[in-house]
């Protein structure tokens, strides 16, 4: 016997007939006639899992889909987002849209996870102007290596190194895995930085250094970089450095 789900009733009196007669109410028969609710109750289900994975707080998530954040909570609840903010998320939980709205992974995403990737390279010489650094395109990283360094793919991102001042350790055309949830300066560790340059502010790759109490970023290659020739301080009053997120991992060609 297939299972019957529970339909409440209402009763009306019928006085040609001097019985009540049973119907379903308006709500139950308005979910028995209409999927799309239970649709929209299994999405709004998958996305608040999907949100409460994610390494930083729903205040983020909004400023970085441009919602507030009582609309996100309106999502979990009910469902319904539009198909480009639906978009956004799937990019920034490294989920697939279909999973969204089928719960189905897809055979070929499955033991992998997306990250954003950005077509304009930051700089390892000249940096590259903040306002030309944008998404285009997703990369596949395996979720257990991830998973392994304490990542999710919601606040990671791939950039391409250009110049000659981070080498020998980084090369121009190398594939940058950065972090954006971790923003602490760490002694000797790489990070993608926002800094002041000659066409305003730029995206850059530099290392972090430590002396006593104060924070610098410098070249490793200092004569690859005019701007960067001697390390700069992080809490500079003028032209201050704005940290995007640690470098994790770096990947190119071998010739």
């Amino acid at each position: 016997m297939g299972f019957m789900p529970e339909v409440k009733h209402s009763f009306t009196y019928e006085s040609s007939i001097d019985c009540y007669r049973a119907t379903p109410c308006p709500a139950t028969l308005q979910a028995m006639l209409d999927p799309k609710e239970k649709e929209n109750k299994e999405l709004a289900l998958r996305v608040k899992e999907a949100i409460e994975a994610l390494p930083f707080t729903k205040a983020v998530l909004a400023e970085k889909l441009d919602v507030t954040p009582q609309a996100i909570t309106g999502w979990e609840k009910t469902g319904r987002i539009a198909k480009k903010k639906l978009a956004g998320l799937a990019a920034l939980t490294g989920s697939s849209i279909n999973y969204f709205l089928t719960g189905t992974i897809d055979r070929e995403d499955e033991g992998w996870s997306k990250v954003l990737g950005y077509a304009q390279a930051v700089g390892l010489g000249d940096g590259i102007e903040a306002n030309e650094y944008a998404e285009t395109h997703k990369l596949k990283f395996r979720t257990e290596s991830l998973s392994r360094k304490g990542l999710t793919a919601g606040g990671l991102g791939v950039v391409y190194g250009k110049g000659d001042s981070m080498l020998p350790r980084v090369r121009p055309g190398d594939a940058i895995l950065f972090d954006t949830t971790d923003t602490r300066p760490k002694d000797e560790a790489l990070f993608v930085v926002m800094a002041q340059g000659v066409g305003g502010s730029e995206y850059s790759v530099k290392r972090c250094r430590h002396f006593g109490e104060d924070v610098y970023f410098d070249a490793l290659n200092p004569q690859g970089d005019h701007q960067w020739r001697k390390p700069r301080k992080m809490d500079d009053k003028r032209h201050p450095i704005t940290i995007i997120g640690r470098v994790r991992w770096l990947g190119s060609w071998e010739d």
